[in-house]
């Protein structure tokens, strides 16, 4: 769970009936090794992530996509409460031939957002005579209860 004290994102995870509190990084930068083939299709790996990988069909595809696998890789670290590595320095970085290192910059809270904003399915149990009388006013159960939530929580 996604949680802001003094502007800070926060993250708490249940560990062994233990809740442990990581402070989150707004900002990530990864080098991103990027390599060239034949057809003029980039292949791109981290090499601080261990089996982290992205491809693309141009170079403007690849910078696309890199930016994508890094954030999304990352956010799955965050949710799982797992160790999140340190970059190593872009000019240690070894680069292959025909190919090039790029420092790439993710900025997380709009993907928190995306995910704390996901809709889940929620199974609600009505007596039968609410229910066909909801369906009869054409009545949306989840808006109606989405609605009410918001209400009894102060939202």
């Amino acid at each position: 769970m996604y949680d802001i004290k003094n502007g800070v994102m926060m993250i708490q995870i249940k560990c062994r009936e233990a809740l442990i509190i990581k402070e989150l990084a707004d900002t990530y930068r990864y080098p991103a090794v990027f390599v060239e083939d034949e057809n003029n299709m980039y292949s791109i790996s981290f090499p601080d992530l261990e089996g982290v990988f992205s491809c693309g069909d141009s170079i403007e595809d690849a910078l696309y996509m890199v930016k994508d696998c890094l954030g999304g890789y990352l956010q799955y670290l965050e949710e799982k409460g797992k160790e999140i590595p340190q970059a190593t320095l872009i000019t240690k970085v070894k680069v292959p031939k025909f190919g090039f290192v790029h420092l790439t910059e993710v900025y997380m809270p709009p993907l928190r957002n995306n995910y704390d904003n996901k809709i889940e399915r929620k199974n609600v149990s009505l007596p039968a005579w609410l229910n066909r009388l909801a369906k009869k006013k054409k009545v949306n159960c989840s808006v109606l209860l989405v609605a009410a939530l918001k209400h009894e929580f102060g939202l």
